[in-house]
């Protein structure tokens, strides 16, 4: 399909939507008198006479109704952690689908303005029938401008280091403080340049070696002096930097239902008729987008549809630039983004995602599911945009209305009535001044007169604003009893809780409503875009501290169910009721067949009932505690512990059987042990004292040989002199026997050689031994 086929395609389709919910046709007009009553503009059919005096009042019944079930309902919606809760699917899904439920309410209050979000859209609901809210995924860059002033080299240098970072402006300058720091650091060094100089001067006349170590020490205190000239003065920056963060991210905001096309043959929001969202936006806002904006055309916004609109209410949207202006970027254009079931690229019909601006395709792309979600105060059967409760309180304010200005209208007749005057017989000045206390002249007194206006039953139109108010009451829900206020209607306390009670049945009736339809689509399509375009775990703190939640995790579905609308009657009863399950449970509870769990999830419900949105603050969850071992029956237990005692007895003899085993083999041992040592000991004895034996009879062989050696050499000592006497007496005059002298004495010397070396051999053998 060409891009004139599809620009044709859409034009039809935003042209038959027109008649239901375009800017022209009747859904826009009857927004517009929605408006102009909840804000209680004299305007339309709520337009006072056109004469001069008459009463301009206008009721607010809308505003009041409207503003006074708006409360109770954010109260609802804002007033519990979790909107809506997922279930799981899967025996193995528990621990994800409450994940789940707690980050994608973290994503809607957190990541998201999710109360004014919220409130906008109940308000829109309320109001216009419908309220539209838009939930995409948006992977386009974020970019900010951060501003740094007095930055250092450091900082600065750290801060371009950061790849987000892009420099697109700076100014840099001394630092002042440091600049006067170095001026005085400088002053003072010249100064002891001078006071050093003058030292030298009068030392090189009186010592001139103190001089010439004088002039040394000025030579360096110069050289410094000068390297301090020369150290530049820190610089500081101011810089101005362009921050540019990765995309992927999780957008929701409110659509006007002004700028919301609904196909007039819809009858749910996902199913596949036209549906499409148009937007003023400058052509400076298409370029960052990466659109084509050549060929453009570019509409009057005066004459617009959406600005007739406005127009009734003087709500020009602000919006607003000419045509034609100086600056082409600036200009404004229609951005669309229609949303059409068609075989645009020849394989079979999808849902594609067009969009548009100043009659140019600008892109299409084919898409899963449009990202729209509608919310409806009272929908009716077959039918997309049902009943607001303007609709049901627009009747009964005009007839209030009426009521109200003939009540004032009749009061200002009596307070200020209409006389009948004779011409020449009364003062008209005087007469038209009406004065408290003045005084009319009239020359006649019958010239003059009172007309009978303005005297009617103000008990009666009291009595049928009364009417009005309850007729009111009944079609919209809304009550005085529910808000505290006109008590005095119920004669009886049991009325006013029959009327409290219907009005609180009403009012839960749209807050589950709303769970059931607006806030579950909502939350089903948050599922659907993390878990298809998260591509990272975000680490972010649930209930039970810091987690990383990875969606990508969630390939299975989780069922819903809503978290709200559940109640019954008022906030007080409420808590009473809860007070009263609680008790049931406790005594349920000591019975067995209730858990802690079940009263955690009460004690829950009960904070939330008196207005405290974190009940983890007052209360631990059973799952989150360390778990205890469940009891048991007592004939059990007392089994068990007698099995365990007869154990521990049998154990007991058997470690003290292997007890007295083990004592009576280490005292065999140790015996062994004593016996061996004692043993050894004798062994060790008895071979010390044969060792000292050996040595004392070898010390006494010893001291024997020596005295046997001594013994030798006395008589060898002996023999000689006798030898010696002999040889004299020999040598005196016996020659006879000098022969037979010499012949004996050496037949005796070879004698007493043998013998002498026998005892050597004995003295060496004995010292060998």
């Amino acid at each position: 399909m060409t891009d004139d086929q599809l620009r044709a395609l859409t034009d039809a389709e935003m042209q038959d939507a027109s008649a239901e919910s375009g800017y022209g046709g009747l859904l826009a007009a009857a927004r517009a008198k929605a408006e102009y009553y909840f804000q209680g503009l004299p305007k339309g059919d709520l337009a006072p006479p056109e004469v001069e005096g008459r009463s301009s009042v206008v009721d607010t019944t809308v505003a009041n109704t409207i503003l006074g079930m708006h409360g109770p309902l954010m109260k609802i919606f804002c007033g519990t952690d979790n909107v809506v809760e997922f279930t799981e699917t899967q025996p193995d899904d528990e621990k994800k689908a409450k994940q789940a439920t707690e980050y994608l309410n973290y994503l809607l209050r957190k990541k998201n303005p999710g109360y004014m979000i919220i409130y906008t859209w109940i308000m829109d609901a309320l109001k216009s029938k419908v309220g539209f809210i838009k939930v995409w995924w948006d992977d386009a860059p974020v970019e900010t401008t951060e501003e740094y002033r007095g930055q250092t080299d450091v900082q600065l240098a750290i801060l371009l280091d950061d790849e987000e970072i892009e420099v697109t402006g700076q100014r840099a300058y001394e630092d002042e403080a440091a600049a006067k720091q170095k001026a005085s650091a400088l002053e003072q060094a010249g100064q002891q340049l001078q006071q050093m100089a003058a030292q030298v001067q009068q030392q090189s006349a009186q010592n001139p070696q103190a001089a010439q170590q004088g002039m040394q020490q000025l030579q360096q205190a110069q050289q410094q002096f000068a390297a301090m000239q020369q150290q530049p003065v820190p610089m500081l920056y101011d810089i101005t930097v362009k921050r540019t963060r990765e995309g992927g991210r999780l957008c929701i905001e409110n659509i006007p239902p002004d700028e919301m096309f609904v196909s007039r043959s819809c009858k749910d929001i996902d199913d596949n008729t036209f549906k499409g969202h148009r937007v003023r936006r400058t052509v400076a806002y298409l370029k960052e987008r990466g659109y084509d904006t050549e060929g453009m055309s570019f509409d009057d916004p005066a004459e617009t549809p959406e600005a007739r609109e406005r127009d009734l209410l003087g709500l020009q949207s602000q919006l607003i630039a000419p045509a034609e202006s100086e600056d082409k970027d600036s200009r404004l254009v229609w951005l669309e983004e229609c949303y059409v079931y068609a075989d645009l690229d020849g394989d079979g019909a999808a849902l594609f995602k067009v969009m548009r601006a100043g009659g140019k395709i600008l892109d299409r792309e084919k898409v899963d599911a449009n990202p729209f979600v509608d919310l409806a105060s009272i929908p009716l059967p077959h039918q997309f945009f049902g009943w607001s409760m303007a609709d049901l309180a627009m009747p009964h304010q005009k007839i209030k209305t009426s009521l109200k200005r003939s009540v004032l209208d009749n009061l200002y007749l009596q307070v200020n009535g209409r006389y009948w005057a004779v011409p020449e017989q009364v003062n008209i000045d005087d007469l038209l001044n009406s004065r408290p206390g003045g005084v009319v002249r009239v020359k006649n007194p019958q010239g003059v007169g009172r007309l009978d206006q303005g005297v009617g039953d103000i008990a009666s139109a009291m009595g049928m604003m009364e009417a009005a108010e309850r007729d009111a009451e009944e079609a919209t829900g809304y009550t005085r009893q529910s808000q505290g206020g006109g008590m005095q209607v119920a004669q009886t306390a049991t009325q006013s809780n029959i009327v409290t009670n219907r009005a609180d049945e009403r009012l839960e009736l749209v807050a589950r409503t709303m769970a059931e339809t607006g806030f579950a689509r909502l939350f089903k399509k948050m599922l659907r875009l993390v878990s298809q375009y998260q591509n990272k775990a975000e680490q972010v703190k649930l209930s039970g501290g810091w987690a990383d939640v990875d969606p990508r995790e969630w390939t299975n579905q989780f069922d819903m169910s809503p978290g709200v609308g559940l109640g019954t009657g008022n906030k007080d009863q409420l808590v009473q009721h809860l007070m009263a399950l609680k008790q049931s449970q406790v005594t349920a509870l000591q019975i067995g067949y209730a858990t802690p769990a079940n009263l955690f999830a009460a004690d829950k419900k009960l904070t939330e009932a008196l207005g405290f949105r974190d009940a983890d603050r007052f209360f631990t969850d059973p799952a989150q505690m360390p778990q205890k071992e469940p009891q048991q029956d007592p004939a059990v237990v007392k089994a068990q512990l007698d099995a365990q005692a007869r154990k521990e007895q049998l154990e007991f003899e058997r470690e003290k059987a292997q007890m007295l085993a083990q004592i009576e083999r280490e005292t065999a041992e140790r015996k062994a042990q004593a016996q061996k040592e004692v043993d050894l000991n004798r062994q060790q004895l008895e071979a010390q004292q044969q060792e000292q034996r050996i040595f004392l009879e070898a010390e006494q062989t010893e001291r024997d040989a020596q005295r046997r050696h001594a013994e030798q050499m006395d008589r060898i000592a002996l023999e000689r002199e006798k030898l010696a006497l002999r040889r004299h007496e020999i040598d005196a005059g016996l020659d006879a026997k000098i022969v037979a002298a010499q012949i004996s004495a050496r037949a005796q010397s070879e004698s007493l050689a043998a013998a002498e070396t026998q005892s050597n051999e004995d003295m060496a053998a004995n010292g060998n031994a």
